[in-house]
């Protein structure tokens, strides 16, 4: 399921598995607020800035999923580099890292983002 998500953010088209979130959503985007609310107007804000990008590239490095053992939820964690380029032409990357809770209806229903800028590339040897 959240390999489709990621997908469909890199195809620009978030609607296309919609009923994978439960109807109240709260994710934690790093760099940004917090948004917290209905499933469809989540989803509406987070096309809208999908919607900024002309292209995004993603790849993952590992999938994690986590059993909570304490409530009825579950939890996936995702590793991955994000490749984007704003609609101004210019490709930047980050490494990302999320935290995606299922809730006992295995819906979606909050994410956790963290995010690291890629290191600079090494400074060539002056011979």
């Amino acid at each position: 399921m959240l390999l489709e998500i990621w997908k469909d953010f890199d195809n620009g088209n978030l609607s296309n598995h919609k009923d994978y979130f439960a109807d109240s959503i709260s994710l934690f985007i790093a760099d940004a607020p917090p948004i917290m609310g209905s499933r469809d107007s989540i989803l509406k804000s987070v096309q809208t800035w999908r919607d900024s990008y002309s292209s995004v590239v993603s790849s993952v490095d590992a999938i994690v999923p986590l059993k909570s053992l304490d409530s009825s939820s579950n939890w996936v964690a995702v590793w991955g580099k994000e490749v984007h380029t704003p609609k101004n032409g210019k490709t930047d990357s980050v490494y990302l890292h999320e935290v995606w809770r299922l809730n006992k209806d295995d819906k979606f229903d909050a994410m956790y983002q963290f995010n690291s800028a890629p290191p600079p590339p090494p400074t060539p040897n002056k011979k």
